[in-house]
């Protein structure tokens, strides 16, 4: 490696000792001094003024711009820097004086000069760019320099070379106005931090360019950018930028993406330089901080809220004394004579969104680390009292927040009861009638919460037969407001009366209690009967209620269910019964189905029908003799609906019913057993034998629809939908299907192959078959390609947008899949290929990209046979009248055919069974897809999806940029450098 050294300025002098050449070799021996130490450049630059005002202007631009050329054709090394560095100040100290014919030749010379060499055409950028950072933040140059170096610098930026654009870029830093909304800096500065494939280049846009309201949405998307330093300076870059002048999406955005970012060194920034910023604007208060943040207009906004501020705080907290952050919580204690513990607990006047957020959030960064313990018993309270808080919060007359911010209270609540102990069994008793009370009268209990609440649900009642008897009660509940079951003290009774009513609550409870017993036993018979008791005992409850009820009519308010009571309780009993711990399902729940479920598949009511039919398929994925019921329901609601809801509900759980049972399974037709479903329940609970194999309900219609046509209708409106989210419905189940084993079609593997690569497809569609081909591959079904290469062909021949791009790209990916380790591919998939082209022989431009192709194959043969094979196939093509490339590139193919030895191994692939191994996380298990499926949206299937890095070209913009450049004798400020 050679060693740096100084540059000593070439000789240029002539023998004679005349005035003129000792001045200029005063001015070399200047600038050979200065590339040693900046420490003397004041007084090098002083000395060096006085030899100029001694010299003629001409003579000395001359030996300085010698000097300056030798510098800059140089290697790059800290003394060649250090020169430059200091003959750009030089220069720069001429400005101050208008028009000085040493600042005005220097510019001249740097505009005038071309070089094919990118090192120095990176040094004439660097140059300028020194000279602008060597005048003060109030300096002004002349206007005709400020276009000359605009559009000097704007050809620049078309350079080849991504080092000369980032100079350039950087030269163009002081030049532009943001206050100016049609800036030509401004402008090419948004348009490479967009568009210009090289990293470098983007990261010092992003560093560069002025920050204001106009060019913040650039900005923060850059934190999308494939290359992490992109990213890195993009939060490094806003860290220091005033929080008042972003907009609360663009707040929540910067935290969103900085804190979640795949690259440590980029959560690092966030945590490390920009959240202490702006704690500290906000006068390190975390109640203000979460202030800053909230806004929410709807409900997805409300939740981004909370994921967001809860993974800052998080973040915060590590750096922080835990003392200091419990002083945040206007905690009450309260002391409890029994067991003398201290249950701290917040009084919900004073509970705002943000507090509330804050106290779960510490709670959970307490509970994470067990050095943290006495501090956790300080703030969390025990099951009573946080179950007071939150029958004290629904029970208020008058609310003091809006609608999200009370929802935004409830869900802390709920998430805070989801973090304390279950072990007390006083507790656990609060806990279920604080469940009952939500589910069944609070108005803030919406979907989510509910979701929350099965969650607790199943940590408290572990039994399945109990949880789901649970259910089937808190459903009734809702769904009939009046409940005999219930308290009658407000209600003016007789004292004959109020003994026959306590005496038969009593019965009730009785009875009740028998009924949990009997779940856990599975005793079917003795369970029937003791249910019967039970709807005797509220019909004579009812009966003596009825008269002093202060309610008009008492009995029809209870048969009375409303509209929204009912879609309330549809989805409770759909987010029940959808989950994990659920595997089958009891008489009871068989029951409610019959009662209020199927009733309700042919509702008015869209959004009713709608979550009817997803409890339909949730009920057929766990019970057989439901299932084909449920999917005749389906086809059925596909034949005479133009719904897009039902349609998206019905395609899902059709393709999942296929999934978990199979085509043959629901071709299966019976029609021996016609008998009503009730009738069906009740005589297996009283023969003693399983639901399962004995429930049968009526079809929807006398037409039986086999699944194979329903697939290959489906697979008509795969080709014909215009709607993205019916298109992800269909892409996403015959992926499952073919999967899985359960059905393949040439055709419909070809067709999701041309779609991946239709450019006019829409993202989540890509994503989906990203997944998919994934999937294949890693558990080698590749033989699915193999089947459909004909046909995938074919469909490219027959796209209006195909072209030679298209097919090259289709043909290598199908290649690559079907390779193994060694680079080698199956004979047979080759014979597809030839057996294609002997096909089709006029398709000329088709045969010279596939053989160019297969010359490049390693094709592996088993015996001779199947090499004979190949090398029949190709003379057949080669006698044909085909190209001559491709007949070249056919008989190259052939000799490196002859030459193969066979190989006893060979590639085998599975196209039968299903994947083993298959995990959820590449595509749904068929076993649980009614935990999970029915309730995704089609745009949130793919948030695990490997991101690939896009390879860039360097690409020519010189034709894309023309700025005018008018010379004119005015002065423009130049603005101070952005930091």
């Amino acid at each position: 490696m050679p060693r740096k050294r100084k540059i000593v300025p070439e000789s240029v002098i002539p023998d004679t000792d005349s005035e003129l050449n000792v001045n200029c070799n005063e001015v070399k021996k200047y600038l050979y001094k200065v590339q040693s130490d900046e420490a003397y450049h004041k007084t090098y630059a002083k000395e060096l003024r006085q030899l100029y005002d001694r010299m003629e202007h001409d003579d000395f631009t001359t030996v300085f711009i010698v000097c300056l050329k030798q510098l800059m054709q140089s290697e790059i090394n800290q003394f060649t820097n250090t020169g430059l560095k200091f003959m750009a100040e030089f220069v720069s100290t001429f400005q101050a004086e208008d028009m000085h014919p040493l600042f005005d030749s220097i510019f001249v010379w740097i505009f005038k000069t071309v070089s094919p060499n990118a090192t120095i055409r990176l040094r004439l950028c660097e140059f300028v760019n020194q000279m602008l950072n060597s005048l003060p933040d109030n300096g002004e140059i002349e206007e005709f320099h400020c276009n000359e170096i605009l559009s000097y610098m704007m050809d620049r930026l078309k350079d080849i070379s991504p080092h000369v654009r980032v100079q350039a870029i950087n030269a163009l830093c002081r030049l532009q106005n943001k206050d100016d909304p049609n800036d030509d800096v401004i402008q090419i500065f948004q348009f490479h931090m967009e568009c210009d494939p090289a990293p470098l280049v983007r990261q010092a846009v992003v560093s560069s360019i002025a920050r204001s309201e106009r060019t913040i949405p650039f900005i923060l998307g850059r934190l999308q950018d494939a290359d992490v330093r992109v990213r890195r300076t993009v939060l490094a870059h806003m860290s220091n930028y005033s929080l008042n002048k972003c907009s609360v999406d663009q707040r929540l955005t910067l935290l969103e993406r900085g804190l979640s970012d795949s690259s440590e060194t980029v959560r690092m920034v966030a945590v490390k330089y920009m959240l202490p910023q702006w704690l500290t604007l906000c006068d390190n208060e975390f109640v203000a901080f979460l202030t800053s943040l909230k806004l929410y207009q709807n409900e997805l906004e409300l939740y981004r809220f909370r994921n967001v501020t809860r993974m800052a705080l998080l973040a915060m907290f590590r750096s922080q004394d835990p003392l200091n952050l419990i002083k945040v919580l206007p905690l009450t204690e309260t002391t409890d004579e029994e067991d003398i513990s201290y249950h701290c607990c917040i009084n919900i006047d004073q509970l705002t969104p943000e507090l509330s957020v804050f106290w779960v959030t510490l709670i959970e960064f307490f509970q994470s680390d067990i050095t943290y313990f006495d501090h956790l018993e300080r703030i969390l309270p025990d099951l009573p009292t946080i179950c007071e808080s939150i029958a004290g919060f629904g029970t208020r007359k008058k609310p003091i927040h809006d609608k999200l911010s009370s929802q935004c209270i409830f869900l802390s609540l709920i998430e805070l009861l989801q973090m304390i102990d279950f072990s007390d069994q006083s507790g656990r008793e609060s806990v279920k009638n604080t469940i009952v009370y939500l589910l069944v009268q609070s108005a803030t209990c919406d979907e989510n919460l509910t979701k929350s609440l099965i969650t607790i649900c199943e940590k408290l009642i572990p039994s399945s037969n109990s949880r789901l008897q649970f259910y089937v009660d808190i459903v009734k509940n809702i769904l009939h407001p009046i409940d005999p079951d219930g308290s009658f003290s407000s209600w003016k009774l007789d004292s004959n009366t109020e003994t026959d009513v306590k005496s038969l609550s009593v019965k009730l409870v009785e009875l009740r209690k028998s009924q949990t017993k009997l779940l856990e036993t599975n005793e079917c018979e003795k369970l029937a009967a003791v249910e019967k008791e039970i709807g005797l005992v509220k019909e004579q409850l009812l009966f003596l209620i009825a008269p002093f009820s202060t309610e008009a009519t008492i009995i029809s308010n209870f048969e009375r269910i409303t509209s929204d009571n009912l879609l309330r309780g549809l989805k409770f009993i759909f987010h029940g019964v959808c989950s994990k711990t659920v595997t089958h399902l009891n008489p009871s729940m068989y029951q409610l189905y019959e009662d209020v479920i199927s009733v309700r598949l042919e509702s008015d009511d869209m959004e009713l029908r709608d979550w009817a039919l997803k409890c339909t398929a949730t009920f057929g994925l766990l019970c057989s003799k439901l299932a084909n019921y449920a999917y005749q329901a389906f086809c059925k609601q596909l034949f005479c609906h133009q719904v897009k809801s039902i349609w998206i509900t019905s395609i899902r759980a059709i393709f999942q019913l296929i999934d978990r049972y199979g085509i043959e399974f629901l071709d299966k037709h019976d029609k021996a057993d016609s008998r009503p479903p009730a009738a069906l329940v009740n005589s297996a609970l009283l023969a003693g034998q399983s639901l399962d194999d004995n429930l049968n309900i009526s079809r929807p219609n006398d037409e039986h629809i086999s699944a194979t046509d329903i697939l290959l209708l489906l697979n008509r409106y795969l080709g014909s939908s215009q709607d993205v989210d019916i298109t992800c419905e269909l892409v996403d189940g015959f992926c499952l299907l073919i999967v899985h084993g359960r059905f393949f079609e040439t055709e419909i593997m070809a067709k999701l192959i041309v779609m991946y690569f239709n450019a006019d497809i829409e993202p989540i569609v890509t994503q989906i078959l990203s997944v998919f081909f994934e999937t294949l591959i890693q558990y080698k079904k590749q033989k699915y390609f193999q089947l459909s290469i004909s046909k995938t062909l074919s469909a490219i021949q027959g796209e209006e947008t195909s072209n030679v791009t298209t097919l090259r790209s289709v043909l290598k990916f199908i290649l690559q899949a079907m390779m193994n380790d060694k680079g080698e591919i199956s004979a047979d998939t080759v014979a597809a290929l030839l057996v294609w082209m002997d096909d089709q022989p006029t398709e000329s431009r088709s045969l010279n990209v596939i053989s160019k192709e297969i010359l490049s194959l390693k094709p592996l043969c088993k015996d001779e046979e199947s090499r004979w094979h190949l090398i029949e196939l190709i003379n057949n093509l080669v006698d044909q009248k085909i190209p001559k490339e491709s007949q070249r590139n056919l008989k190259s193919f052939r000799k490196i055919v002859e030459k193969l030895n066979c190989s006893e191994s060979k590639i085998e692939f599975s196209s039968t069974r299903p994947a083993d191994g298959v995990e959820e996380d590449a595509l749904s298990n068929p076993d649980d897809d009614c935990h999970s499926e029915l309730e995704l949206n089609p745009n949130e299937k793919c948030n695990d999806i490997t991101q690939a890095v896009e390879n860039y070209n360097e690409i020519d913009k010189r034709d894309s940029i023309d700025v005018p450049m008018v010379r004119i004798n005015k002065k423009r400020k130049c603005h101070k450098k952005v930091t």
